[in-house]
Order: structure tokens, then C-alpha cells, then sequence
């Protein structure tokens, strides 16, 4: 799902694996590592992963949101930085969402380092 190239991935997973991501609420302070971090932005990788991940149930025109709660839609970047510590403790830690699963160990990199360090 990644636009960015696999040397760069691989090297970026290297880089933070086990840094970015310390979990729970806060998304307060950057965490070392975003100070070197490859750039992962709305425009550049997080709408594709919404797209793809998320819409499913969390898209305004959905009729059959499968359960997801009333209100919580991820159609826009703000919409998904207003639930950011939500989409940190139930993607990222828990791993609860999707339901479905099949989010890729590199996507889940990539998720923590733009809700961590891209992200005002």
C-alpha cells in the first residue's frame, strides 16, 4: 500500500522499529526519531491507507457502517486527527481494527510515524 520505495521502507522500519509508536494516549512530544523520519503525510501515504483500510465502515456515505460508531468518519485528515489516540490504541496497540485485519507490518510503521511525527 505504500508509495514509498522499498529500499526506503526497509530502511525507515530499521530506523524506528520499536522508537516510534511508545502507545497510549498521548500524542504529545515527538519521539526521538521523527527528527530524521521520512516525511508520511495525508497527501503522500495516509488517505490511501484510510481508503483502503478504513472507509469500509468509516466513510460519511456509507449506508451499512457494520457497527462502526455514529460520527466517527475518517473521510478527511481532520477527521482522522481528531480520533488519532482512538486509531492509536485500536490499530496500533490493541489491533482490534479493522476486523478484518490484513494491515501489513510496514503500514502499521508507517501509521504510527504520521499519527507521531507528521501530524500537528
Amino acid at each position: 500500500m505504500s508509495a514509498l520505495p522499498g529500499w526506503k521502507l526497509a530502511g525507515w522500519i530499521v530506523l524506528v522499529f520499536g522508537t516510534v509508536g511508545c502507545g497510549g494516549e498521548d500524542l504529545g512530544p515527538e519521539v526521538p526519531a521523527c527528527d530524521t523520519a521520512l516525511e508520511v503525510t495525508w497527501s503522500n501515504w495516509g488517505e490511501g491507507f484510510m481508503l483502503t483500510h478504513c472507509s469500509g465502515c468509516h466513510a460519511a456515505t456509507n449506508t451499512d457502517r457494520h457497527g462502526a460508531p455514529e460520527g466517527v468518519f475518517f473521510d478527511t485528515e481532520e477527521e482522522v486527527l481528531e480520533n488519532a489516540a482512538s486509531i492509536v490504541r485500536v490499530v496500533l496497540e490493541s489491533q482490534t481494527m479493522p476486523p478484518a485485519g490484513g494491515i501489513v507490518a510496514d503500514d502499521l510503521v508507517l501509521l504510527d510515524a504520521w499519527l507521531h511525527c507528521w501530524t500537528d
